[in-house]
């Protein structure tokens, strides 16, 4: 039987699932959006708006209750319901997709509350276009949490100019609206992890010194940064107990790492690239071998290695309904009342240049714009309603 809940003031009986929305939305939108919203439920009058809204305040503590198994409401935040949409995103990565969805899942269902907590921050190893950075924003975004990248290049130890540590959670924070519980329980990405290591290409500040800096961040606590970017911003401070990391990068060398782990073990190791996780399993002790201190190494709890994307990847990619290159295109055309489409040739042959350029999955938005850039002026100035997109008019 549905469980329903009763406004003291009001006496407004609203369903769960009514209750739960209206309680995710109470920080997010104004008060003429919280109107609108409202209007849309059942025996909702103006007068009750105010009071119900105090009365949510109260209750907020009611969803962090609700128990994510048995709650339809929390069904969206299940294993198998975040597999599913991440499919729905992402082709292929198996692998990594799961180590991914255990790590954001246990980010929502677990919380720090004694020594014995191990976050499930993960590190995704894989080339250019591979789809890390991809991954971890779109499962961020579902579960809505606040969500920032970071590019360890960028980063320098405190006392020189660059990226400074308390910059990113000051980032965080902004981009949780300012509200410093969600920012507490966001998600933060470190790209280019692998380049957070001494060595001869890399000269500047950074290496061990940064790694240790960054571990204190990892560790959790209180830390102090700004409210806002600009100079004379107010500090506050941020507990980054329950803040989950994710860290990427192409780690080029590993697989030089992992040929000496072979060669010692006895295993041989024929192929000096890393294709297929399933053949070459990346250890925690070959990331310390890489360069990364094992203090930080331990606080890593998963690694996933994503595989090159191959010509076929990149065509069901295009070819997958909700992809977003081909989405954005469509939403030009359709302000303009036109229809664009393209026929599996042209994507084939899309997925064919892609694949030559080797940035993966980001190279393809750079020639679905080039190959459209001319058409989006003509369809502009002709009024044309309807153009299909082929293989040789690609090749033209």
């Amino acid at each position: 039987m549905e469980q329903k809940y009763k406004m003291p003031k009001n006496n407004l009986k609203i369903d769960e699932a009514s209750f739960l929305s209206l309680l995710e939305i109470t920080d997010r939108f104004s008060h003429t959006q919280k109107l609108k919203i409202l209007e849309n439920v059942p025996s909702m009058k103006q007068w009750q708006f105010d009071d119900l809204f105090e009365d949510l305040k109260k209750y907020s503590k009611i969803k962090n209750k609700i128990d994510l198994n048995t709650q339809k409401p929390a069904d969206k935040y299940s294993l198998n319901a975040l597999k599913e949409y991440l499919d729905s995103k992402v082709v292929g990565q198996e692998d990594a997709k799961e180590k991914l969805i255990l790590a954001y899942y246990e980010h929502i269902i677990l919380k720090k509350e004694d020594d014995n907590y191990l976050k499930p921050n993960a590190l995704l190893i894989g080339p250019t276009g591979s789809g890390k950075t991809y991954m971890a924003s779109l499962l961020a975004k579902y579960i809505d949490k606040p969500f920032i990248t970071a590019n360890a290049a960028n980063m320098v130890s405190a006392g020189y100019v660059g990226t400074r540590l308390d910059d990113i959670l000051t980032r965080l924070y902004i981009n949780a609206e300012r509200n410093l519980e969600k920012a507490q329980n966001g998600v933060i990405l470190i790209d280019e992890f692998d380049k957070m290591v001494d060595n001869d290409s890399h000269s500047s500040v950074g290496g061990a010194e940064l790694q240790q800096e960054f571990l204190k961040l990892i560790e959790g606590g209180k830390h102090i940064c700004k409210a806002g970017l600009d100079r004379d911003a107010s500090r506050i401070e941020i507990k980054t107990d329950n803040i989950l990391f994710i860290f990427s990068g192409a780690f080029v060398k590993i697989s030089d790492v992992i040929k000496r782990r072979n060669k010692k073990q006895g295993m041989g190791f024929k192929n000096n690239k890393i294709t297929n996780n399933k053949n070459n399993v990346v250890l925690h002790s070959d990331i310390i071998e890489y360069g990364i201190i094992p203090e930080l190494v331990g606080r890593i709890q998963s690694i996933a290695v994503l595989d090159k994307l191959t010509k076929n990847d990149l065509f069901n990619i295009l070819k997958n309904t909700d992809n977003p290159y081909i989405n954005s295109l469509n939403k030009f055309f359709e302000y303009h009342s036109s229809e664009i489409s393209f026929t599996d040739g042209a994507l084939d042959e899309i997925a064919s240049l892609a694949y030559k350029l080797e940035l993966g999955a980001r190279g393809i938005k750079g020639i679905i714009d080039r190959i459209t850039q001319k058409l989006k002026f003509e369809i502009v100035n002709s009024g044309e309603k309807k153009i299909r997109v082929t293989k040789s008019f690609i090749r033209k």
